[in-house]
């Protein structure tokens, strides 16, 4: 215990003297471009992060890590025509970095230093977005409709010739497993070489409820029944159970459920029987019995 006590009395020690004492940190900078239009291309890409080295005591330091800093970057009055450059100075980033620091902090290296690039205006079009999201319920639970993305279209950008061939974009293909209630997530879209997104991923939103299972009784209907013959069924009639959402449990009508046998057309000695649904929320028909015995009359 004496040994676990000095050990932590020079950790304390450790943390106390790395808190106070002055050193040099390169912390992230987000960027956030304004004054930009959507369908502006970009050549290089402009940077959304600066790497930006300060120099300041450890505990200062520390809250450029816990909240890291918003750089926000004016652009409408450089960008100007269907072409051009644009140019940020490295003066005009430090005085805005020096606006936004502690007056403990120095400053001292930024990277990029300046932001320089050129830009030309494409072509815009809206196209369909497509859902390849594979749902798969939880235990007890059941998807109640396919898979919605939000939005349904998206903004793309390119040369005509390029977005021309393009009407529709699918979201990656991917698998929402344990589905229950409602859930959202946020899935990805790959741009198709030569065009630019609105954005690179969507909401997708997907429904399960649980279910409850439902038994009934209902009459056994004769499938192509010939002209002129009548088949007698022993039963007449089977019970069913079926699985139903739970809010829809009272809904479910008994002429939604449908036991069905085909006419026989050799030596059959019994005839299975066949379960349909109106409803498209009932899953998972059960017949009992699975087969019936039957008589021929003419």
């Amino acid at each position: 215990m004496l040994y676990i006590g000095f050990v932590a009395l020079a950790t304390m020690m450790w943390y106390g003297h790395a808190m106070s004492s002055v050193r040099d940190a390169h912390i992230p900078v987000h960027v956030t471009y304004v004054g930009k239009p959507n369908e502006m291309d970009f050549t290089p890409a402009l940077p959304t992060t600066l790497d930006v080295e300060v120099r300041d005591a450890g505990s200062r330091l520390r809250v450029y890590f816990v909240t890291p800093l918003e750089l926000t970057i004016d652009l409408s009055d450089q960008i100007r025509g269907r072409k051009g450059e644009i140019y940020v100075s490295e003066e005009t980033i430090r005085r805005s970095l020096t606006n936004m620091i502690q007056g403990t902090t120095k400053l001292q290296n930024l990277t990029p230093a300046q932001i320089h690039s050129k830009y030309v205006r494409q072509e815009s079009k809206v196209v369909q977005l497509m859902s390849n999201v594979t749902l798969v319920p939880a235990a007890e639970y059941q998807i109640m409709s396919d898979a919605t993305l939000a939005p349904s279209t998206m903004q793309i950008f390119g040369y005509s010739d390029v977005i021309a061939k393009i009407d529709t974009l699918w979201t990656d293909s991917i698998t929402l497993r344990d589905v229950r209630d409602t859930i959202r997530s946020k899935v990805h879209i790959t741009a198709q070489k030569g065009i630019r997104l609105q954005t690179d991923s969507v909401s997708v939103t997907a429904v399960a409820e649980r279910f409850t299972e439902k038994t009934l009784i209902r009459p056994i209907e004769v499938i192509d029944l010939p002209e002129g013959l009548n088949l007698h069924l022993f039963p007449q009639e089977a019970t069913v159970t079926i699985c139903c959402p739970m809010s829809l449990f009272s809904d479910i009508r008994d002429e939604d459920i449908h036991v069905e046998c085909h006419f026989p057309v050799g030596n059959e000695e019994q005839l299975p029987l066949y379960g349909r649904c109106d409803n498209p929320y009932v899953t998972d028909i059960r017949i009992n019995p699975a087969t019936i015995e039957f008589i021929i009359e003419q």
